[in-house]
């Protein structure tokens, strides 16, 4: 799960049409990267997205996801009013799961979900990961 940090106060800021541009160009980053490694990529809602990422160990998505991170820094789209920084950045929250540690696709989703919002409350434009029952910080 991903989601645009302080995406309201860039429509606030910038205005609503200008923020419609930057989803654009930000979910076609992000996209781009993901259908490099194979993966699936959704708008989720509003300014949050999906990537799903079969047959990848927990390392190579944890590295894809620093790339996506990486992907949006290089883009160096203002936004003043981020308290992050002077531009647009993204929190991720990852939930792996393998035969060893098994979760069900709706638990994966929820996990997912709760470690991104873990990636925001810590100060945002990070990657939280749930693994093996416990929540790891990037």
């Amino acid at each position: 799960m991903i989601d645009i940090d302080f995406f309201k106060l860039f429509n606030d800021t910038y205005g609503h049409q200008k923020g419609d541009e930057i989803l654009k160009l930000v979910a076609q980053s992000l996209k781009n990267r993901v259908d490099m490694s194979e993966g699936f990529f959704a708008r989720y809602g509003g300014e949050e997205f999906f990537v799903l990422l079969n047959g990848k160990t927990v390392e190579e998505v944890v590295d894809i996801a620093k790339d996506l991170n990486k992907v949006i820094h290089k883009l160096k789209i203002k936004h003043q009013t981020s308290t992050v920084t002077n531009s647009v950045t993204i929190s991720i929250g990852i939930a792996h799961s393998t035969s060893t540690y098994p979760i069900e696709k709706d638990q994966l989703i929820q996990k997912a979900d709760e470690v991104l919002y873990h990636s925001k409350e810590i100060g945002r434009n990070s990657v939280s990961l749930y693994y093996q029952n416990k929540v790891i910080q990037y």
